[in-house]
């Protein structure tokens, strides 16, 4: 910049006469009542996802969200609740410096210090920021400059040339040079050395908070007093402005429109814009002058921290607001008008004020008013200004004296609603008692109600259009008067509500007219026909109904002012899509917004308007209105069955990003089918204009209708998968600007899942199979069965016959048996010497007792085995008859247990018995004449026969074992005990003899001999 020019500048700035008034400001304060959790703020930044992140000193880091504050502390894992300073670095991370030394981060949901180093953690951290190679700068207190690259601290001191260890702020510029703002000047290091400038340099103060530069390449250093703007070839200093010297200054930024934003100690703000310095302080509705840091979000806004009472974002700017504060007598507009010098003419409930856009003037009525309330005034075509009266007169005012219009003109008194002059000079008044029309030249009067086809005798508001014709707005109904005729409109011809306060006109022709329950708009009205009539009420998304009165700006937008401030309708984007986006601006905090009072509107072309409300006069310029679209859409909370997902049981690698959860994409169980979304679109302007719609993918394809509120509930949701999409907008924004998105899934009921079909499938399949096996298995069973059964036919009679052919030759043998039996004893009766005899008689009982085990077996069901108990009882009465003798008694004594012995070792076991016991018979007892024999038989678990005979006769003799050698009977009992493997013992003496035989019991064959 030429120095001169500058200098110019400068002096100018002096020469700007001091305000006369202090008009507020559309300023929206943030504080402890608010939820803020400590009125100190040091710092503001904003996040990608739209959140306004601010630095407390006292009450920790805040998150909000233009609604509520999410507050993090030390219990979120920071050192101190004293934050200093923030920083979004280019990853969007946010860095967290506080009091008592370090830098955190989010990891997680909780705060951390990533960087260990033991200096940078001794120091305070005042301001950061991110150069282009990536590196972060950290400014501390007393601590010089810290360098955070690829994990590296490096440290710049006054000992490396560094003009002082008290560092504020960075400023990087093309040339690759880092500026620093210190407590002991400015140094200015190009990577190797410093410069150092202080006061003497031209330095407006040595301590340099802050440090811009502007898009025109000047560089604007805030000090602890002024400002210093470096202009290529030297410092500047500015030590006041507008006759007011500057104390210290914190900060500066430049904002997107190109104007300059600085931030004093004790001063408020100013704002630098087209060479002037305008201020604002706690007279234009800063909560505080203390003023700290300054910040433009991503919509162009200005949020102003203070050091004492919040934080101030500075809303839309085309608004400004005058009450008493600012010269009015009273906050009261009743009506307004502009005459042709362009100075407002204001009727209050305290009489009449003049504006001419500096001072306020008040105009006193007569002193016979009491009521001072004054609601209408109009311009007469002689430049006077015509004024209803409290007392139902109108008086006809020249900016000195009043006079009475009402009896110039032979007019009675009137209740007046609305007032309008038109294009023809016809005074139109608008009464309880109908319409009058007075020809202001000729003072010709004529009277118009509802005998006159009005629609009712209440008449709020008379409107002429471009085609001069006149349209009355009643209480009960709209009018057309077009000539002679008059046309009426009410709801059943497509108004919104009967009663009418206001009308207006767009550039197409169109009609549009305010009523107490919305806004309905005439499209064409020709020859008396049919209007094409459009409405918009609730259903539209207008929060407010009843229009106190109507005006089109220059852009071709509608604004309807209401008891709780004004509506935009935006009537092009109506025009091109049929749908009415409706943004509602409440320029209050208190209830539902300012009031605006019944026909209180003045207007300069269709740039700027002027209105009159219960708060005091408002000054409207749309085109200085800021941006109104979203910052960013978020959904916040997700439910499954009305609980919190919790989310580790779905992942568990959760992803976070500055404290908020990524919802991961998740598979619930199918007994989860209740989802309730949160989400919220995130306004810092006015929140209740933002609008939603919602739509589940899976389940309705459709958007659901348009709403405010910020959760959608989905109930009995079948499995499948999901993605459930929230569009939001607030103004003119299109739905897609703003978007959210979520995906997921419900997994089937495992009755459902592929798995299970596939298991019932293999069932269904398996079961087939095992039918037909079992079908085929049974076929074959029973095709088996027949075969079986025939071949067992075969067999049991074959069978049948081997036993009947069995048992014959049983019969026979025993048959056979018995003649040789018959015939040994035939010949005993002709052996001529007893020793012959004793061998025949020997020889018959041994014949019979094989001729008893093929009786047995004949007789027995089982042909391979005999009752081995009855078979030895029998064998032993055959063998006691043979040898019974009438001069010696004998008893025979046996203990034989139950069991079954096969043929192969029965006839062995009933020779060996026969041998035995008539051996004892025979010879144990010649010298007595009685004896006894024992005779035991039994079967042990061992599968073993004990078999012993005990007699209480002689003995054997001396030399018995020669007789055992001699013996016939005792070389066939071992013979036969050899047979039966068995072993064979004898006992003998005086008291008689004991035979033993023990052989393991064979299980006799089940089959049948061949």
């Amino acid at each position: 910049m030429n120095s001169k020019k500058f200098l110019l500048i400068i002096f100018c700035f002096s020469l700007l006469p001091a305000l006369l008034f202090a008009q507020r400001y559309n300023i929206k304060t943030y504080s402890v009542s608010n939820g803020l959790p400590q009125a100190q703020v040091h710092d503001i930044t904003q996040t990608q996802d739209g959140y306004i992140w601010m630095a407390t000193y006292g009450g920790g880091l805040a998150k909000f969200d233009g609604t509520e504050f999410t507050n993090y502390t030390m219990k979120e894992g920071l050192k101190d609740n004293l934050v200093e300073a923030l920083l979004v670095d280019s990853n969007d991370n946010l860095w967290v410096a506080t009091d008592k030394g370090g830098v955190a981060r989010f990891q997680g949901d909780s705060l951390v210090y990533p960087i260990k180093n033991d200096s940078l953690d001794q120091y305070s951290i005042g301001g950061m920021n991110q150069l282009s190679d990536g590196s972060i700068w950290f400014a501390t207190y007393k601590g010089g400059v810290f360098i955070l690259q690829d994990n590296k601290v490096d440290r710049l001191t006054t000992s490396d040339g560094l003009s002082g260890n008290i560092v504020w702020d960075f400023l990087e510029r093309s040339t690759g040079d880092v500026w620093i703002a210190t407590g002991n000047g400015l140094s200015i290091y190009d990577g190797k050395k410093f410069k150092t400038y202080s006061k003497g340099d031209g330095l407006s103060g040595n301590r340099v908070y802050k440090i811009i530069e502007r898009k025109n390449g000047d560089i604007w250093l805030a000090t602890d007093n002024g400002i210093t703007i470096w202009n290529g070839t030297r410092f500047e200093p500015v030590r006041s402005v507008n006759d007011n010297s500057l104390d210290s200054v914190y900060d500066i930024i430049e904002t997107s429109d190109g104007r300059l934003w600085i931030a004093t100690r004790s001063q408020g703000i100013y704002i630098f814009e087209e060479g002037q310095f305008r201020q604002r302080t706690e007279e234009n509705g800063l909560s505080s002058n203390n003023t700290y840091s300054l910040f433009e979000d991503h919509n162009n806004q200005v949020w102003i921290a203070t050091d004492e009472d919040g934080v101030n974002l500075y809303k839309e700017n085309g608004f400004v607001f005058y009450n008493t504060d600012a010269g009015l007598t009273t906050n009261e507009v009743l009506s307004i008008h502009r005459d042709m010098e362009n100075v407002l003419w204001l009727g209050t409930t305290e009489g009449l004020v003049s504006f001419d856009g500096n001072i306020f003037k008040n105009h006193p009525l007569p002193e016979d008013y009491y009521n001072q309330y004054i609601w209408n005034i109009v311009g007469l075509p002689n430049g006077k200004k015509l004024i209803a009266m409290p007392d139902s007169t109108l008086m006809e005012f020249d900016g000195k004296t009043y006079t009475n219009f009402s009896e110039k003109y032979g007019l009675k008194e009137l209740y007046i609603y609305n007032l309008m002059v038109d294009s023809s000079n016809n005074l139109w008044i608008g009464t309880d008692t109908g319409l009058y029309k007075v020809n202001l030249e000729s003072r010709e009067a004529k009277h118009f109600s509802t005998d006159d086809g009005l629609a009712d005798d209440s008449i709020f508001q008379v409107y002429e259009d471009e085609q001069g014709r006149i349209w009355v707005g009643t209480y009960y109904g709209l009018n057309l008067i077009d000539g002679e005729t008059i046309k009426t409109f009410r709801i059943e011809d497509g108004l919104v509500h009967n009663q009418v306060n206001c009308i207006t006109q767009d550039e197409q022709g169109g009609i549009w007219v305010g009523t107490r329950g919305g806004v309905s708009v005439l499209k064409s009205v020709k020859n008396n026909e049919l209007a094409d009539i459009d409405s918009f009420d609730k259903e539209d998304g207008m929060r407010l109904l009843n229009a106190h009165f109507l005006w089109f700006d220059e852009n071709g937008l509608l604004w309807q002012a209401t008891n709780g401030g004004l509506q935009k309708l935006d009537v092009n984007t109506y025009r091109e899509t049929g749908d009415m986006p409706i943004t509602h601006y409440p320029l209050s905090d208190e209830g539902i917004g300012l009031e605006f009072n019944f026909q209180a509107l003045a207007t300069q072309d269709q740039s700027q308007a002027w209105m009159g409300s219960m708060s005091g006069l408002v000054g409207f310029r749309p085109d200085e209105l800021g941006d109104m679209s979203l910052a960013t859409l978020n959904i916040t909370d997700i439910k499954a069955n009305s609980v919190p997902v919790n989310w580790s049981d779905y992942n568990d690698q959760l992803q976070y990003h500055n404290g908020s959860l990524d919802f991961p994409s998740a598979t619930f169980p199918a007994e989860k089918n209740i989802f309730e979304f949160t989400y919220r679109g995130l306004s810092f302007t006015n929140t209740e204009n933002i609008r939603y719609r919602y739509k589940l993918e899976g389940f309705n394809e459709d958007w659901m209708p348009v709403t405010k509120e910020n959760s959608a509930v989905f109930t009995n949701l079948d499995p499948g998968d999901y993605t459930f999409i929230v569009q939001a907008r607030m103004g003119q924004s299109g739905w897609k600007a703003n978007e959210a998105k979520y995906s997921f899934s419900i997994a089937a009921p495992f009755w459902q899942t592929y798995w299970f079909f596939s298991i019932v499938a293999l069932m269904f399949a398996g079961f087939a199979y095992a039918l037909v096996r079992y079908r085929m298995h049974k076929w074959e069973k029973q095709q088996l069965q027949q075969r079986v059964d025939k071949q067992t036919e075969h067999l049991t009679a074959a069978l049948k016959e081997k036993e009947v052919l069995i048992k014959e030759i049983h019969h026979r043998v025993k048959n056979n048996l018995a003649v040789i039996s018959g015939l040994l004893e035939l010949q005993m009766d002709h052996a001529d010497n007893q020793f012959a005899n004793r061998v025949l008689s020997e020889s018959q009982r041994r014949v019979q007792s094989i001729s008893m085990i093929h009786e047995k077996l004949y007789q027995n069901e089982r042909l391979a085995e005999i009752d081995f108990e009855k078979y030895i009882n029998e064998l032993i009465d055959i063998v006691a008859y043979s040898f019974s003798n009438p001069n010696k008694d004998i008893e025979v004594n046996t203990n034989i247990d139950d069991f079954k012995l096969g043929v192969d070792q029965g006839i062995p076991c009933g020779l060996i018995l026969n041998e035995v016991v008539s051996n004892a018979f025979e010879h144990a007892f010649t010298d007595q004449d009685s004896g006894i024999i024992d005779i035991s038989i039994s079967l042990n678990e061992s599968q073993k026969v004990k078999i012993a005979v005990e007699d209480n006769g002689k003995g054997l003799p001396g030399e018995h074992e020669d007789f055992r050698h001699e013996s016939l009977g005792i070389t066939l009992i071992e013979t036969l005990g050899q047979q039966l493997e068995g072993e064979i013992g004898w006992k003998s003496n005086e008291r008689g003899t004991t035979f033993l035989l023990e052989f393991e019991k064979e299980t006799p064959s089940v089959k049948l001999p061949a």
